[in-house]
């Protein structure tokens, strides 16, 4: 698959690398839109290194389609569209015990 591997500050180049599998409660999403947010650009600009391992894949706000669904997910079907919510729940508050975590 094509994919944006920042190598390190400044050094992001498109590549192929080997398509990944689902595994045991993973959904594989064939990805049809993505975009850059701010912290990919902090990320390539080398001002957040904390948790980033080199090289890594950018790009975590997507939409596509379920590609395939692995052992022990249910509610996914291949070929269902998604998007990707990168947001971190507390589980604390009443809306995320209420799976609510993105109250309008």
């Amino acid at each position: 698959m094509l994919a944006a591997v920042l190598a390190g500050p400044d050094d992001l180049e498109s590549r192929e690398v080997p398509t990944p599998s689902a595994g045991p409660g993973e959904v594989l999403v064939r990805v049809g839109a993505n975009t850059t947010c701010g912290t990919d650009v902090r990320i390539l600009r080398g001002e957040k290194t904390s948790g980033v391992r080199l090289p890594v894949v950018l790009g975590h706000e997507l939409a596509g389609r379920v590609a395939e669904v692995g052992p022990g997910v249910s509610g996914y079907e291949v070929g269902a569209p998604v998007a990707m919510a990168p947001v971190i729940h507390c589980r604390r508050c009443w809306q995320c015990r209420h799976d609510l975590e993105n109250p309008a």
